[in-house]
């Protein structure tokens, strides 16, 4: 159960955003420039290469968290019967961000006190905390399975050391994150956050918007499945024909037609 709970604080408070009282920190000490902010899902997309440059203070640690919105996700719930694995339900998963990567400069708990991490809702402990499950059954099993699913595609990632420090400069200390953007991201907006830590508190923040979107064909054809779903149908499945036509072609041509007969 601690494990549970530990996970369910990570996810909802991420995309909701840090929770401010009192006096929040200046976002104006903190140079943050990411680059690109847009990216763009064409017909040969397998991803982006993304970009975070900031200044900060000599002695300041950083924290960099790529948030995605809270949508709730349903997925198959699968139990083993003798040696094979069979679904047994449908299991929503709500409070959580659809993405969440966080790039640190070493271990936040070394440099960030308990209070902070669940304020700006920077760790797992945080995120599980918020975390729901439909029907709560094994919780703990769920959660791993969950995470899991999230790793395989990319789209929740601890990354320690992930931010890189440079030379002291006139003007503070620079700090670089580079990251490859998850193929599996879905369209949308999503929110870049730098964290600037000092005596174990977040100093300063600062942040700025990262959009997805479909470009040429795919958006074409996402725009069919939602306005006629009908004609999209169709289209899939001669897109599905051509892709097989194409692939006995090549073969043919490759290796000559008696293999592609054979294939």
């Amino acid at each position: 159960m601690r494990t549970a709970r530990i996970l369910t604080t990570v996810i909802v408070a991420c995309f909701a955003g840090p929770h401010l009282s009192g006096a929040a920190p200046s976002e104006r000490d903190l140079r943050l420039r990411v680059t690109p902010t847009v990216i763009q899902m064409g017909a040969l997309y397998s991803g982006a290469h993304v970009r975070v440059e900031g200044v900060v203070r000599p002695g300041s640690k950083v924290a960099v968290v790529i948030r995605g919105q809270s949508k709730p996700e349903v997925f198959n719930r699968k139990v083993q019967r003798g040696p094979i694995w069979i679904n047994s339900g449908k299991t929503r998963v709500s409070g959580v961000p659809t993405l969440f990567l966080r790039f640190s400069d070493g271990m936040l708990r070394h440099f960030l006190s308990r209070e902070e991490l669940d304020l700006y809702q920077l760790d797992q402990a945080a995120i599980q905390r918020q975390m729901e499950i439909e029907p709560d059954q094994d919780h703990d099993t769920m959660v791993a399975s969950w995470l899991t699913l999230k790793a395989a595609d990319g789209t929740y990632a601890l990354v320690r050391d992930g931010v890189k420090m440079g030379a002291p400069r006139a003007d503070g200390v620079p700090f670089t994150v580079q990251l490859w953007w998850p193929r599996k991201a879905a369209p949308g907006n999503y929110q870049l956050s730098a964290y600037e830590c000092r005596d174990r508190v977040v100093a300063s923040h600062s942040s700025v918007h990262l959009s997805v979107t479909k470009v040429g064909f795919p958006a074409w054809l996402a725009d069919l499945a939602r306005m006629r779903s009908l004609a999209y149908g169709l289209v899939a499945v001669l897109v599905a024909a051509a892709a097989g036509f194409g692939i006995d072609l090549l073969v043919a041509l490759l290796f000559g037609r008696k293999v592609a007969a054979g294939h």
